[in-house]
């Protein structure tokens, strides 16, 4: 844990602190070229501006006047940081939520020696980069860390199952709570030796109350005793330990990279992407727990987070490993309509950055039903103009709360921004694995998920789907699902409801009546040890299922199972798939729900090969029609 930093504070510290200071005093009083806006493509070395990357002094505010200077300068300015181990803080000038904020900054790269140039945070609640309304911005080759960590982690070393809690014994060298400042009060139960999720645990478990007992020891009360039958003492347990930024943070920005970047810690989202629009880039980027250290996580929410991006990202050749959340999640936010107008002029509670020419989609939240999309033609403070009209529009004179709100958003049909969904994003050749939360949860449209490892994360790999309740959207269309290996995904509690792949479209009360997530391809995928489901297609109109193989054998048993299942689902095409299932419970190799749409019109079915116990179809519809099933063979392992 960085014992040679653990005295942030020491004489020595201070005293370099203050010649740093002296420095750029003198620096600015004498005008030196270093502070002067300059030619582009000038290059600012932090160490001209006094930062010594010892790994003890704080070279906060050296750094900060080097990127000062470097957004003064403007276009293709470079802030340099040598092959050093830099200590920095937040800013105390500034709201205490970044260490560096740039605001209004162009072509402006950070830059350091990858693998070398290290950047370690003493604020365990400020995120490190914050690029606010900047255009074409950029990180590059460093390694961000935290000393001390923002989370807590400890050995679970008794549990009460009759009174619902458990002695949490806090790991030396770790932060104990805080439960004022912890926004979220849940965790997460771990296996300390596998350094991962342990299998078979809730995925959240939430915490009512925190009783100091002594000697960095707690008693946790949990919000569900019943989730202690499923502790046991010995098991690690670790927390968020509350924090207001993430490691990048991009915010209305045109263009922005983080390339041949580690992220050992963030307080927040490792990669937040909101409200932007240009290209946006993650390459080469690796989040995970510091290998020399007995830390169990890296980030404390997702690895990516994008929301109402106007061009989707592109994240290719990364590593994600021990987050807290999702690997990524990308959507739009919700907009209520308060008054139809017209079928073609609707009010909204808020228009976010809607434009003339955005596409937009109207949806029935109880439902999940796609009542249209649209153009915008205009948009006059909170209303807008559509090129077309929408019919049945429903409306509510209620405002939503926030962005979860499960008590007035029942009662209208909400509006999404195509435009602002990251539509286009392309995810290819990344590792997603070891965390708490799904590979990937998308509510976008235009979407290439390529060539990527998914393994054992506790949810899902792959989730296409929107989500009424938090709310987020929009309902997912035109999306291809190739070359993707799945290995042991969905492992905590719920993985009995899980696919290793799930489509869904979703209500308020679960799956929509109406297939509403369409034109989907899932297709030469390999899908090893899945939870209850291989694929899950849940709602879907227009998707294909082409050369995906689902091996499943019996180290997981559920009381169902089966290899591929369809629910309120039409115009499903599956061929050439291939499922080995030995567990015990399966009941079919392809489950096709009596929702699904009679005959053809629902599913077609080519090429199954399908070697297990129970039927290769097991169609549950109430008047069935046959389907053929070319080259299907069955054997009993």
């Amino acid at each position: 844990m960085f014992s040679s930093l653990l005295h942030p504070f020491s004489p020595n510290r201070v005293r370099r602190f203050i010649l740093t200071a002296g420095l750029l005093s003198n620096l600015v009083a004498a005008g030196q070229s270093a502070l002067v806006p300059a030619e582009s493509g000038q290059v600012f070395r932090v160490a001209d501006f006094g930062a010594i990357g010892d790994g003890v002094t704080d070279d906060s505010a050296a750094i900060r006047v080097a990127i000062s200077a470097a957004v003064q300068a403007g276009s293709e300015a470079t802030v340099q940081f040598d092959a050093k181990r830099y200590r920095v803080s937040a800013d105390p000038e500034g709201d205490g939520k970044y260490c560096f904020k740039l605001a209004g900054a162009k072509q402006v790269a950070v830059q350091g020696v990858p693998g070398a140039t290290e950047l370690i945070s003493s604020s365990p609640r400020a995120g490190m980069f914050g690029f606010f309304s900047c255009e074409d911005v950029r990180v590059s080759g460093v390694v961000i860390d935290y000393d001390p960590v923002p989370f807590i982690q400890g050995n679970i070393a008794a549990v009460d199952a009759a009174g619902g809690t458990f002695d949490l014994k806090v790991d030396e060298g770790y932060p104990e709570p805080q439960p004022e400042l912890m926004k979220q009060q849940w965790g997460v139960v771990m296996d300390r030796e596998a350094r991962r999720f342990k299998p078979g645990t809730p995925s959240c478990v939430v915490i009512r109350s925190f009783t100091p007992l002594g000697e960095r020891a707690w008693r946790l009360e949990l919000g569900d005793p019943a989730e202690a039958q499923m502790i046991t003492p010995g098991d690690a347990f670790v927390m968020r330990g509350g924090g207001d930024g993430n490691a990048v943070t991009f915010s209305k920005c045109n263009g922005g990279r983080v390339e041949d970047v580690t992220i050992h810690a963030s307080p927040g989202l490792c990669m937040g992407f909101i409200g932007c629009e240009g290209d946006l880039v993650v390459r080469r980027v690796t989040v995970r727990p510091r290998p020399d250290t007995t830390r169990l996580l890296s980030g404390n929410v997702d690895g990516i987070h994008c929301q109402m991006a106007r061009k989707g990202l592109l994240v290719e050749d990364c590593h994600f490993e021990g987050m807290t959340d999702d690997g990524m999640n990308t959507y739009d936010r919700v907009r209520m309509v308060t008054e139809v107008i017209s079928p073609s002029k609707i009010r909204v509670h808020q228009t976010f950055d809607m434009r003339s020419g955005d596409r937009i989609q109207v949806m029935d939240p109880k439902t999940g039903f796609v009542k249209g999309e649209a153009g915008v033609s205009s948009v006059d403070d909170k209303v807008i103009t559509l090129d077309k009209p929408i019919d049945g529009v429903r409306t509510s004179k209620e405002i939503l709360k926030g962005i979860v709100s499960m008590d007035n958003h029942l009662d209208a049909d909400v509006v999404f921004n195509l435009s602002t969904c990251g539509a286009g994003y392309i995810i290819r050749n990344n590792y997603f694995g070891n965390f708490r939360g799904r590979g990937l949860i998308l509510r976008g449209v235009n979407g290439l998920i390529e060539n990527n490892v998914f393994e054992r994360t506790s949810g899902p790999g792959i989730v296409i789907a929107n989500e009424p309740n938090w709310p987020e959207g929009p309902m997912p269309h035109d999306i291809v699902i190739r070359g993707n290996q799945l290995r042991g995904v969905g492992q905590d509690s719920q993985a009995r409801s899980y696919g290793a792949i799930m489509v869904m479209g979703l209500g308020l009360n679960g799956i929509s009546p109406d297939p509403t997530v369409k034109n989907i391809r899932i297709e030469n995928n390999v899908i090893t040890d899945p939870p209850a489901e291989g694929i899950s297609l849940l709602a879907c109109d227009g998707v294909t299922v082409a050369g995906n193989r689902i091996d499943a054998d019996a180290s997981r048993t559920f009381p169902s199972s089966d290899g591929l299942g369809l629910r309120a689902c039409r115009g499903v095409v599956v061929s050439e798939l291939t499922i080995n299932d030995s567990r015990p419970k399966t009941a079919a190799g392809i489950v096709i729900g009596e929702s699904v749409a009679p005959g053809e019109e629902g599913v077609q079915i080519s090429g199954l090969h399908a070697n297990l116990s129970a039927t290769p179809v097991l169609d549950r519809r109430k008047r069935p029609s046959p389907i053929p099933h070319s080259e299907e063979r069955q054997t009993t392992p």
